[in-house]
């Protein structure tokens, strides 16, 4: 599953499944039950669910980084910082826990990003503020391995894992790890190669020991004289330098072109 961050910020309330460790979102209104510092940006609606859910900022495709809040008396007293992702529950989105990274209590952090994390773990009828959580530093953003530290917008960094035998490129807004099958299939690729080759008005020089056209049109073919005959197949053409003859093979056999002088070379 491929990480995403975003420079939106998600932000909503929650509350603990019972018997799990997912997390139930209840929408980006709810937090100002929760926590009295955004009520106000919930009540001119400068947060919303249609804009600050994690639905709507990160979708069910991907994983991303989260911030679980706990609240006590209005004072935060734990949290968790974690990887995670959606899931669709009959209509209603759970954030699934899947990898946390660090968790704190009273202010002392007790796990780390390397380490073995202890889980966050609140009763049923607790609530908690969920929100978006960037990575500070560059061991937090590396989760997987073979994978690159790049940015979708400013100080938003985030990471592509790099495939076997492919390369790393931008095309449009999206920097992702291509096949390089893909990418010659891709047209903007193809098209410029295709103009690159019609446009090049120098000599082209292809070392391949075979060249395979369906059409080839040209103003003429100058053949290389060669000591040696070639592979003996069908249509094959070459200039025999040894006899200064014009040589084709066809019917199991060597064929020399024959030629008539030219009027005006004859006159001369």
């Amino acid at each position: 599953m491929k990480l995403k961050t975003s420079p939106t910020y998600a932000i909503e309330g929650a509350s603990q499944l019972e018997g799990s460790f997912d997390l139930k979102l209840l929408g980006s209104e709810y937090i100002s039950q929760i926590d009295k510092v955004h009520e106000a940006a919930v009540a001119h609606n400068t947060i919303s669910s249609s804009k600050n859910s994690f639905f709507s900022v990160y979708g069910l495709d991907c994983k991303f980084f989260y911030h679980a809040q706990q609240f006590r008396s209005s004072k935060v007293f734990r949290y968790e910082v974690g990887l995670g992702y959606l899931e669709n529950h009959d209509g209603s989105f759970v954030l699934k826990r899947s990898q946390p990274l660090f968790f704190s209590e009273y202010d002392q952090e007790i796990s780390q990003v390397t380490g073995n994390p202890r889980p966050l773990y609140c009763a049923p009828d607790e609530l908690l503020v969920v929100t978006t959580y960037l990575p500070r530093t560059y061991i937090e953003i590396l989760t997987d391995d073979n994978c690159i530290i790049t940015s979708v917008a400013p100080h938003t960094p985030s990471i592509v894992h790099v495939n076997d035998n492919s390369l790393v490129g931008r095309f449009g807004d999206n920097i992702d790890s291509y096949k390089v099958e893909d990418i010659l299939n891709m047209p903007v690729v193809s098209q410029r190669v295709l103009e690159t080759i019609t446009h090049h008005t120098k000599q082209l020089i292809l070392k391949s020991s075979k060249l395979t056209a369906k059409n080839l049109h040209t103003d003429y073919v100058a053949l290389k004289p060669l000591d040696k005959r070639p592979p003996e197949n069908d249509g094959t053409v070459f200039f025999d330098k040894k006899n200064n003859t014009l040589c084709y093979y066809a019917d199991n056999c060597w064929r020399e072109l024959t030629w008539k002088r030219c009027l005006d070379e004859a006159s001369s």
